[in-house]
């Protein structure tokens, strides 16, 4: 996708929600411990609670993040004015696609005993927008779309709502190592 595409498409994503899912969307109810299955990440770093619903045609995923209000980092972003940092919500939204790019992968939203996460590494992020903050008790809703899927490298797009409010977005690309 060349870089006049990927910025049409990140100037997108800062108005309306990416996808809304439709009558093709398969309800979820995954959790933490099957997606770890689905991605490396662990506490304190793993930053998806719940994949609610997933389209593989329209390849989009829609999940949840909620802000506990104990978290560590409100002790210093900002005391007094606790913010939750934009690049965690960049995360959030990374982990959530790293999630979507292995249901497309394998084609089915299934989670085995046997399913592992692929190793990839974050190559680049093409945009990022932080328009309203993140707070402490925040229930997130966190919206993926994946853009450009190959052998080698995914990027996604994806977004973080806290109700009707569109909290932060970005466009990220990772590379599979195991390719």
């Amino acid at each position: 996708m060349d870089q006049g595409m990927l910025q049409a498409l990140a100037k997108s994503t800062r108005r309306g929600p990416l996808w809304t899912p439709d009558d093709r969307a398969r309800p979820l109810a995954i959790g933490r411990g099957d997606i770890k299955r689905l991605i490396p990440h662990r506490e304190p770093f793993l930053f998806v609670d719940e994949i609610t619903e997933v389209d593989l045609d329209a390849r989009a995923l829609r999940g949840r993040r909620w802000i506990d209000p104990e978290d560590p980092v409100f002790q210093g972003h900002f005391p007094g004015r606790p913010i939750y940092p934009g690049v965690l919500q960049l995360e959030i939204i990374g982990q959530a696609g790293l999630c979507l790019l292995h249901f497309i992968s394998t084609g089915s939203t299934a989670i085995t005993p046997e399913t592992t996460p692929r190793d990839a590494r974050a190559v680049r992020i093409h945009a990022a927008q932080f328009q309203a903050p993140v707070g402490p008790d925040d229930d997130l809703t966190i919206i993926c779309q994946a853009v450009e899927v190959n052998e080698y490298t995914g990027t996604c797009a994806g977004q973080v709502w806290r109700g009707g409010t569109l909290c932060s977005s970005g466009l990220m690309e990772v590379y599979f190592v195991d390719a």
